[in-house]
């Protein structure tokens, strides 16, 4: 194969897709990133939540967590803020952490299942 025709292949294994079809692709991600901007009618934005201003929560979202979590909600907040502002972690949804870590708490206070006591005083029988 002539050297001039070689140079202008694509490295084997290289994807090739035909100019259309990257257009359409960029098309279709500049949509979905607007759409993902966009409020639906009478939402209202995201809000920081939080001792250092970093849970992002909507109004939806903290007022169903507010009926979920009674007396316990904002600790909850105030614990992901300090935890990501320490960490520097970013979290998809921040409702859902906490809706996780409160799961996880209420587990651990329950008794795990052990082995059973088995003891017994004299003249007792089991």
């Amino acid at each position: 194969m002539p050297e001039a025709v070689a140079d202008k292949r694509p490295p084997d294994g290289a994807d090739i897709c035909p100019p259309e079809i990257e257009i359409e692709k960029e098309i279709d991600i500049e949509l979905e990133i607007k759409r993902e901007g966009e409020l639906k009618k009478g939402q209202t934005a995201p809000a920081p939540f939080g001792r250092y201003k970093n849970v992002i929560l909507s109004e939806k979202e903290l007022a169903e967590l507010q009926e979920e979590l009674p007396g316990k909600w904002e600790y909850y907040i105030d614990r992901l803020s300090g935890y990501i502002a320490s960490s520097g972690k970013n979290y998809k949804n921040h409702a859902a952490t906490i809706r996780r870590w409160a799961a996880d708490d209420k587990a651990k206070g329950k008794p795990k299942k052990g082995i059973p006591d088995y003891s017994y005083k004299e003249g007792e029988s089991l």
